[in-house]
């Protein structure tokens, strides 16, 4: 007997049901987080105070797509784009390649 996959993932767990049961591997949804963005702006807009007050050269790092997502819907996206255009030592790194076309 083949024991089902468990998918967790906060979104995107038909995709991998999907592909799974094209392999004839049977799976389970149970999503254990939710992401969502917050209602308080505060700590994405402490984000761009942390980057005025830091020292060259600055980095960036996206742990996810979600991240970058969320962070420009709770701050405002053209705010985000303007502040990540005027730091001109901004430098980006991403976990996958999904989150770096982000």
């Amino acid at each position: 007997m083949v024991k089902p996959v468990l998918l967790i993932r906060s979104q995107k767990n038909e995709v991998d049901a999907v592909a799974l049961g094209k392999l004839g591997i049977p799976s389970l949804t149970d999503p254990y987080v939710e992401i969502r963005v917050t209602s308080e702006d505060g700590e994405g807009l402490r984000l761009f105070e942390l980057m005025r007050s830091a020292e060259q050269p600055l980095w960036v790092i996206a742990t996810s797509r979600n991240s970058i997502h969320f962070w420009a819907q709770l701050v405002g996206e053209e705010a985000f784009r303007t502040e990540l255009q005027i730091h001109k030592n901004l430098n980006f790194a991403a976990i996958g390649e999904a989150t770096a076309q982000t």
